[in-house]
């Protein structure tokens, strides 16, 4: 199918998709009918009418819903009532002609055939003002109100009758046409009070039913259209007054933006906290990002925080809706620091779309992504190549893997279902203070005018650790083995969270208040001894191989942490290495 926009399209030229409106209030493609179609003649198509002309009718039909099973007829009437034509039969084939066309046939009274015992060839009559509506009020497809049910109005100032006209067209419009439709029809049907009977000789055979005329009686002119021909030995017509003017383009006002865009109802809002590692070293460390998203989205998110499950205060205002999914495969640990080629990333998307990018564009930080493993932690990853799959449904590769120092993530495979969060500009951080890190708080969160209390604001309690406060893993492990004293020599390379991309430096800058490690050895998966340095390289002599294994040791398997005033223990790097 093709997403519905509101494009407009001729109606003599083509027809947009055509819609139908299901049970929850979604519209969906019904089907699609080509750009060099018309909707008369795949409509009447439809009842083996197929000798259609439709090349009078010029229009705009911005939407059209044909909900049910119906008959040609009863399709095709709202569009009649909206765009002022009329469908007749002429020479065999079914012919659509719009009302007020500029050619006319003009008549005098000699043209008229005499009945019998008749004194007059045109007879005119006038309905009372009581018969007709006071009002004419419409019920269309709001397209500027998320295609909601809607109700424009027209009406006469002056008048004694109480009658109203409504009309039922299941037809995508604005406020201003739907206005500008309800005033035709409430003109049409105070010029169509007058009404006219006469009789034409077997010589006007041409005219049709939908013809107009120009009846010129007693030296006035009335203009009058056709209803309908009883052919006989006189063919006698019913006609009704018509005014070419009231079908010209007429708008109404239209409803102003902010109105348009309220929104009264919307469902529950879907918020996720992201405790990420700096990105670009320019956000709050310690602070968490949000990402919220909610259908329709309700123009702002509000978050509120307190230490108590009462006396909250507002956080922060979401403004921008988050892109999310979720997996729709289970996802696998890959390699760091170089592409991964091997693994797939299968994503849902909820709403939006991805993109492919060029090695440039994603070095530079596009494409990023954040998934989040069992445990509640984030990795943050880049693809460079996107492939729609199916609907919402995305094959991401040439992955770039633990990025920002996020590696730790992928310690466990990652199910099917796990969220996925687009990192972009919609992820504010909240208000969290540095003393605030690692305290609980309260948080309640849901649209903007509702009430704190109302059903569709949820909670939960949550402390953060302040990710972006921790030290990156170290690199680069390797051990010398002396063939002397018997000491291990254990030494890597030292990453930062802040200023590490720029090339033109010999070593990357300290970020943090000063440098100091520790390094783990593991004897299996218990820690058996720990060292510390204040510099990236640290000695495991003989004497602590000995107590640990009781001799020199050929192989040791080791983890090393960088140290963090602020944090503590940064990411840790394992390895075993061997002489």
């Amino acid at each position: 199918g093709v997403p519905f926009c509101q494009t407009h399209c001729p109606l003599q030229n083509n027809i947009p998709d055509w819609l139908k409106l299901t049970a929850e209030g979604r519209l969906e493609d019904a089907y699609a009918l080509s750009a060099a179609t018309n909707p008369m003649p795949e409509i009447c198509g439809r009842s083996a009418f197929a000798d259609v002309d439709a090349a009078e009718l010029s229009g705009l039909v911005t939407g059209y819903v044909i909900d049910d099973t119906m008959s040609a007829r009863d399709a095709l009437d709202p569009l009649a009532l909206a765009y002022h034509f009329d469908g007749i039969e002429s020479e065999g084939m079914i012919r659509f002609v719009a009302r007020g066309r500029s050619v006319v046939t003009s008549l005098g009274e000699n043209d008229l055939a005499l009945p019998e015992e008749a004194t007059l060839g045109v007879a005119f009559n006038r309905a009372q003002e009581t018969d007709l509506p006071m009002a004419s009020r419409v019920a269309y497809i709001d397209a500027t109100a998320d295609y909601r049910q809607a109700v424009a109005e027209a009406r006469r100032l002056v008048g004694v009758s109480d009658r109203v006209a409504e009309s039922a067209l299941p037809i995508v419009f604005d406020q201003g046409q739907a206005i500008g439709i309800g005033e035709r029809l409430l003109q049409d049907a105070w010029v169509m009070r007058e009404s006219a009977s006469f009789a034409l000789p077997p010589s006007r055979l041409p005219l049709d039913p939908a013809d107009e005329i120009v009846l010129g009686v007693q030296g006035r002119d009335h203009r009058v259209r056709i209803a309908e021909i009883d052919d006989a030995a006189a063919r006698a017509v019913s006609a009704v007054a018509t005014d070419p003017s009231i079908y010209e383009a007429l708008v109404g006002p239209d409803r102003g933006v902010t109105a348009a865009s309220s929104i009264t109802q919307t469902g529950r809002v879907l918020l996720e906290f992201l405790e990420l590692p700096l990105l670009t070293g320019t956000e709050i460390a310690w602070s968490p990002h949000v990402a919220a998203r909610a259908q329709p989205w309700p123009g702002q998110v509000l978050v509120y925080r307190s230490p108590l499950d009462s006396g909250y205060a507002l956080d922060r205002a979401i403004a921008k809706a988050a892109t999310m999914g979720e997996l729709t495969f289970g996802f696998y640990a890959g390699p760091a620091g170089r592409w991964d080629k091997g693994n797939e990333l299968h994503v849902t998307l909820y709403d939006g779309t991805f993109a492919s990018v060029s090695d440039i564009e994603l070095l530079g930080g596009a494409n990023a992504l954040a998934v989040e493993n069992a445990d509640g932690e984030w990795e943050v990853l880049q693809f460079r190549n996107a492939e729609l799959t199916g609907a919402n449904q995305w094959k991401l590769t040439m992955l770039l893997r633990g990025q920002a120092g996020s590696e730790g993530a992928m310690r466990s495979p990652v199910a099917a279902g796990a969220r996925v969060v687009v990192l972009d500009d919609a992820l504010p951080q909240l208000s969290l203070s540095l003393d605030s890190r690692n305290l609980p708080f309260f948080y309640r969160w849901g649209p903007i005018g509702k009430d704190i209390s109302d059903p569709a604001f949820q909670g939960t309690e949550r402390a953060f650790a302040g990710i972006g406060l921790r030290p990156l893993s170290p690199t680069g492990l390797r051990a010398r083995w002396p063939t002397v004293a018997g000491d291990v020599v254990l030494s890597w390379k030292r990453r930062t969270r802040i200023g590490g991309d720029a090339w033109d430096g010999s070593d990357v800058p300290l970020s943090e208040e000063s440098e100091a490690y520790e390094v783990d050895i593991y004897d299996g998966t218990d820690v058996v001894r720990t060292l510390s340095s204040t510099a990236p390289s640290a000695t495991y002599t003989l004497a602590d191989q000995t107590a640990d294994f009781g001799g020199q040791q050929w192989s040791v398997s080791i983890a090393v942490y960088q140290l963090s005033a602020s944090f503590g223990r940064g990411e840790g790097r394992t390895a075993t290495l061997y002489y």
